[in-house]
């Protein structure tokens, strides 16, 4: 093999020309193996990334619809009860059943339920409200004041006898 002198080197010494070529091919070799060997461990990193976050993804779903259902829930025992509901378990099923049945609202469904079944609410009762043709009785009025009010805005004489009775004694 032939010597040949670095040149550069400043030092003058010789290298033989085989020696050098299998060395640079060596260090070339490890390099792309360390370089190979990250490479492969950021690209399993990525997929462990890809994957983590491909479960987050499907948790934070998991979530939202839960959130859905526990709000459309909470919302529809709001206006059962709002809606005077005897029995809230029965109303809820019976609803629950409906809206999962069919796209209506709901107001819709609670609406429906008070008017198919009705005894699964209170009903409305109204006071005895009377008049002259009926012969029913009419509506008593507890408050003096209200009895005023009545006198002052109607100026119907049996008003104001009845406030003038009522204050009376």
């Amino acid at each position: 093999m032939q010597d040949i002198e670095l040149e550069g080197m400043g030092s003058g010494s010789s290298v033989p020309v085989g020696q050098s070529e299998e060395a640079d091919a060596e260090a070339r070799d490890q390099q792309q193996d360390q370089i190979e060997s990250e490479d492969g461990g950021r690209d399993q990193q990525v997929d462990e990334l890809e994957t983590a976050l491909v479960e987050a993804m499907e948790r934070i779903a998991e979530l939202e619809k839960q959130l859905a259902d526990a709000s459309t829930s909470q919302e529809l025992e709001r206006q059962l009860v709002e809606a005077g509901v005897l029995d809230l378990e029965t109303a809820t099923v019976l609803a629950e059943r409906r809206l999962a049945a069919s796209d209506a609202t709901i107001g819709e469904v609670v609406s429906d339920l008070v008017s198919s079944k009705s005894f699964l609410f209170k009903a409305t009762r109204r006071g005895p409200a009377g008049s002259a043709v009926s012969g029913g009785p009419s509506a008593a009025r507890d408050s003096l004041s209200e009895l005023a009010e009545e006198a002052m805005q109607t100026g119907d004489r049996r008003a104001v006898l009845r406030y003038l009775k009522r204050r009376r004694g």
